[in-house]
């Protein structure tokens, strides 16, 4: 046994949470600029953030909350201080894999200047390469802003800052027909294709996307346990879900962490990743979203560990 993996379960077992904070892991499903705590984002914003604390009432209370966010993530200044921060709090949950998402409409706190965009990514992967391997993902949200993603897309893809593509927002194969020259253009360039499906769709529409858009990795995919046929889908064309539990529970997805559909992923032979999707929202880290899982008993300490050793298995 790897003194990772020997640490990684002491520390479930003991119940140590500053112990598996030291433990290397990943995050592949981490939307940047609300990638950091709210006491961060508190400071950042000059006191002016406020913390959630009600619950959300799923995906409704979820876009309230998001607008309320909003007006305090405007400015270049402000952006970049979030994804600094961003980077520096994965290092400090023991995260040295980090795949998060800059949404192709961020360009505008840059004048829509493509240059200074993708000099601050440079800068920040040059900065912290020691301590971790940031791989940026060009991030597109739903409904896609049409005008700027045909604008820029192909010039940042071909910039190879960006390791991956997402895309995200309401869940919906609407746009899919629109997305395949995109992801196909991806593909060429040798970029991983993420999608966010199957967290409000369920197993056809999950089936769907994955045919049209020759998809690498499933941000969430979880309803695809409802059907056996898409769990085969996943597993020959060896698609990764990258979950993210307490985001699934407070978005009221799934009832309770217990009755997580992971468990049937896992069972099926399907390959997870465990991540935070938003920390400033959901308060969850990497490590917390595992000591949760374990002391749920959703999934037993070897189980875990071979979760954590997936989601690295491509660092260099």
């Amino acid at each position: 046994m790897d003194q990772d993996s020997e640490k990684f379960k002491t520390a479930l077992m003991r119940d140590d949470l500053f112990l598996l904070r030291k433990v290397k892991k990943s995050d592949k499903h981490n939307h940047g600029i609300y990638g950091i705590t709210c006491e961060d984002l508190l400071e950042i914003t000059g006191g002016k953030f406020k913390k959630r604390t009600k619950k959300l009432w799923g995906l409704f209370g979820f876009g309230l909350y998001l607008r309320k966010l909003r007006p305090y993530t405007t400015t270049r200044e402000i952006y970049e201080k979030i994804l600094e921060k961003m980077i520096i709090t994965a290092i400090n949950d023991g995260v040295r894999l980090l795949e998060s998402s800059m949404d192709i409409n961020f360009l505008k706190f840059y004048g829509y200047n493509i240059k200074p965009f993708l000099d601050f990514i440079i800068t920040l992967k040059t900065r912290y390469k020691n301590s971790i391997q940031f791989r940026p993902e060009l991030g597109i949200n739903r409904p896609p802003k049409f005008q700027v993603v045909e604008k820029y897309y192909y010039p940042l893809v071909d910039s190879g800052v960006f390791d991956s593509i997402d895309t995200y927002g309401k869940e919906t194969n609407a746009y899919d027909d629109y997305l395949i020259p995109l992801y196909r253009y991806a593909k060429k360039k040798g970029l991983k294709t993420k999608i966010h499906t199957g967290e409000m769709l369920g197993p056809k529409a999950i089936e769907k996307t994955i045919l049209k858009l020759d998809i690498d990795e499933i941000q969430h995919g979880i309803h695809a346990a409802k059907s056996n046929k898409t769990m085969r889908l996943i597993r020959d064309k060896n698609i990764t879900l990258n979950v993210c539990p307490s985001s699934n529970v407070a978005l009221r997805v799934v009832k309770s962490l217990k009755a997580h559909p992971v468990r049937q992923l896992v069972d099926s032979g399907i390959n997870v990743t465990i991540n935070t999707d938003d920390l400033a929202i959901f308060h969850s880290t990497v490590s917390n979203e595992y000591w949760q899982l374990y002391k749920e008993k959703v999934l037993s300490i070897e189980e875990l560990n071979r979760i954590r050793e997936w989601g690295l298995s491509i660092l260099s």
